[in-house]
């Protein structure tokens, strides 16, 4: 929805704030426009934006955001003393590095209910897996045994494990990788103090990659398939607030250089919601010269789209033909580029790549 994804930014300036209220005027389908805010992650920012600039928004919509609001602070809370519980409980036995929500929060985001998380993501060394489970059972979390289905044998993460902290239910994913399997490239604990660095949530010191080290996992994160088939605003404004991090720092020609792929992320990004003046000067962005196909539509999971009850020759196409724009950011194709080798090569060949690995996972964890 444009009057949401207009509220995804961490600041509006006077032409965004005309644009969102014309787009907030349009708007009729309060409810959904409330559940979609919520979905993408966004209560924290609507609330800050509408405070801020008066947005014409209904009352009891106002309230409801509020309320969702309120609700995340709490939730962050809970998160602050699970964290606090874990870090306790691994000190000196197995490192830990914080992935993603957990790490850039306290970064990037000024407040921990603008960043809310499904789960909270940690890395440890391979050397260090299962000491890991046992340590996480001590820590007081609960972790099945073993995954919800053979077919995801082989992930990038340990099931989740979960812990009930002030009323609220805190999860955390123990990755023994950091990028997803989906797509291309690893990135596992590193050996060298150099790609690490510490950030403070108040009085905890989390491990985390350093700036560009992080950017490239976070864009491979959004450049996979999603939980649920749905590309979270919240997660595109990580890579956009990661980017201007490593562009202040001057460190943007080491970002172009080591992980290129990166930059055709936020040329697709663009299309969704325009990124910062900054940014679009880096990547000397230029209007495209046609409209591009299904901009902001991801593909579905792999499991949904065989799982669905559908003829063959729908599940057949529904995986060969997704979205143009999905196809340039899992690809990392430039928009102003073609995807005809992606269309007719590359994505066939990684859907087929895709089948095989579920399939000897799934023969693997069904003895």
């Amino acid at each position: 929805m444009p009057s949401v994804a207009c509220l995804a930014r961490f600041t509006l300036n006077a032409e965004q704030v005309e644009q969102a209220a014309q787009l907030l005027n349009q708007e009729t389908q309060w409810r959904t426009w409330l559940e979609q805010i919520e979905v993408h992650g966004l209560s924290g920012f609507a609330n800050q934006h509408i405070e801020q600039h008066g947005l014409p928004v209904p009352t009891d919509t106002v309230l409801s955001v509020k309320a969702l609001n309120m609700r995340h602070k709490a939730i962050a809370q809970a998160r602050y003393q699970a964290v606090s519980d874990l870090l306790a409980g691994y000190k000196n036995k197995v490192p830990l590095l914080a992935l993603k929500g957990v790490a850039l929060m306290p970064y990037v985001y000024e407040k921990p209910e603008l960043r809310p998380m499904r789960d909270m993501d940690f890395l440890v060394p391979l050397t260090h897996l299962e000491q890991s489970v046992e340590l996480i059972k001590e820590c007081g979390f609960d972790m099945p045994a073993g995954y919800a289905s053979c077919f995801t044998q082989g992930t990038h993460e340990l099931p989740t494990a979960t812990k009930k902290v002030n009323g609220f239910t805190c999860s955390v994913e123990i990755h023994k990788e950091s990028i997803p399997r989906d797509v291309s490239g690893t990135l596992s604990y590193p050996t060298d103090a150099a790609a690490m660095q510490t950030v403070r949530w108040h009085d905890l010191e989390l491990t985390c990659f350093e700036d560009v080290t992080m950017l490239h996992q976070v864009a491979r994160h959004l450049e996979g398939l999603h939980p649920g088939n749905v590309m979270k605003l919240i997660n595109m404004m990580d890579v956009v607030a990661l980017a201007q991090v490593v562009n202040n720092n001057g460190r943007w020609p080491e970002l172009a250089l080591r992980y290129p792929h990166v930059l055709s992320t936020l040329e697709c990004l663009h299309l969704i919601t325009p990124l910062p003046e900054a940014l679009q000067a880096k990547l000397n962005v230029k209007p495209l010269k046609k409209n591009m196909q299904g901009v902001g539509q991801i593909m579905k999971s792999f499991r949904t789209i065989v799982g669905a009850d559908l003829s063959m020759l729908q599940r057949i196409k529904a995986l060969l033909t997704p979205s143009d724009w999905w196809l340039h950011l899992h690809y990392n194709v430039s928009p102003h580029r073609s995807i005809w080798v992606v269309k007719f090569l590359r994505h066939p060949f990684r859907i087929m790549t895709w089948a095989a690995q579920r399939v000897y996972f799934g023969l693997a964890g069904s003895k």
